[in-house]
């Protein structure tokens, strides 16, 4: 009886797999033949995802993923007690995440990611708390939504301020719930009052820093590309407009919000917003092919998070009424690299900030302790 339930089991195995192959080979046909009958509509929107990497998401993102890593590479940023008790009781993670949060919050979309995954290389997050804060470290740049989705399409900077605090507050949320699907528990770590030696080569650190942040960002821009190219097919079939909405909010965020801005209502884009599309799911994914939740696990918390924004952004909306002027996206580019300092600007200040009160701190332990 046990051998043909393992013969069942294997059959059962190899029909998945099959069925598998049949839907991959299915996909990849049909794009090799749409690429082969419509080169020139595939070829403009690989031209505009081009433009857009270059124009909006590299001057927006690159500092952050840079910053970032240099972060992370400095014994400066010592975490404080407060922080180790706030991150413990709100997601059971250790103090090391808030820096993390922090920066996911406010540096676009992948860069929480690849901090997340840096940590967990250096043993700072367990696998269980990498895969927990990949659920929710996922935000869009305040220049983006304040300055792109508020400002220029819209006409109104409260109403990008709305939808990215909905969005944030959507994400911390989310956070707070991951705490109760945790398989461990984190903690307290009592720090060493022992001055460091800090041996550390700072031009390789620089090196160093910059060659993963470049390599990240050709990932990034490598998805936004390919999906620039299937939303310019999307618009080749004659397909109903609310099913060419979906399907754009769905696949890539940026052009969804541009096209999809004078059409729906600010929580359906807040929505959008929180989702991601699925060129930003891969770009999060390649950042952390190594603690990689489980797919069903990472879109639940897409979709929960989406669900989490557009309550949060209707209910603010209504308390706080705005009379907003949507505009059609013209060929004029907007360029928003000069918003993105604004919040790069308090990162780094904070960052010092952070540095000082951690090297104080030490000294101080170290002269009491004497």
């Amino acid at each position: 009886m046990s051998e043909r339930i393992k013969k069942l089991n294997i059959f059962q195995k190899e029909g998945r797999l099959l069925i598998k192959y049949l839907i991959f080979s299915f996909i990849f046909f049909l794009t090799a033949m749409l690429l082969l009958k419509y080169p020139t509509e595939v070829g403009d929107g690989i031209k505009k995802g081009v433009f857009l990497c270059f124009e909006k998401v590299i001057p927006s993102t690159f500092p952050f993923l840079f910053f970032s890593t240099l972060y992370l590479s400095f014994k400066g940023n010592r975490p404080s007690k407060l922080s180790q008790k706030a991150s413990s009781f709100l997601f059971n993670l250790p103090a090391d995440s808030v820096s993390v949060i922090f920066i996911s919050l406010i540096g676009g979309y992948p860069v929480g990611a690849k901090m997340i995954c840096q940590l967990n290389e250096r043993k700072k997050l367990s696998l269980d708390e990498a895969r927990r804060m990949l659920l929710f470290c996922v935000c869009p740049a305040p220049s983006f939504v304040i300055g792109f989705v508020g400002s220029y399409i819209y006409k109104s900077t409260i109403m990008g301020v709305i939808i990215y605090l909905s969005v944030v507050l959507s994400s911390l949320f989310l956070g707070f719930l991951t705490k109760f699907i945790s398989k461990e528990k984190t903690e307290e770590k009592i720090f060493s009052i022992k001055r460091e030696e800090n041996k550390k080569d700072y031009v390789n650190l620089f090196v160093s820093a910059g060659n993963n942040s470049a390599f990240s960002m050709g990932i990034i821009c490598c998805w936004i590309v390919i999906f620039s190219g299937v939303v310019s097919l999307v618009n080749i079939f004659p397909l109903s407009e609310n099913l060419k909405l979906f399907l754009f909010g769905t696949l890539e965020v940026t052009n969804a919000v541009e096209i999809c801005s004078g059409k729906l209502t600010p929580e359906l884009i807040a929505g959008i917003i929180a989702w991601g599309g699925l060129s930003v799911h891969f770009q999060i994914l390649s950042q952390g092919t190594k603690i990689m939740p489980e797919l069903k696990h990472f879109f639940t918390s897409r979709i929960i998070h989406s669900a989490f924004s557009m309550v949060i952004c209707k209910i603010a909306t209504m308390i706080f009424p705005i009379s907003i002027k949507t505009s059609a996206p013209s060929g004029e580019s907007f360029y928003f690299s000069n918003v993105s300092n604004i919040p790069l600007s308090i990162f780094i200040i904070i960052s010092c900030i952070i540095f000082l009160l951690g090297r104080i701190e030490i000294n101080h332990k170290v002269e009491k302790a004497k």
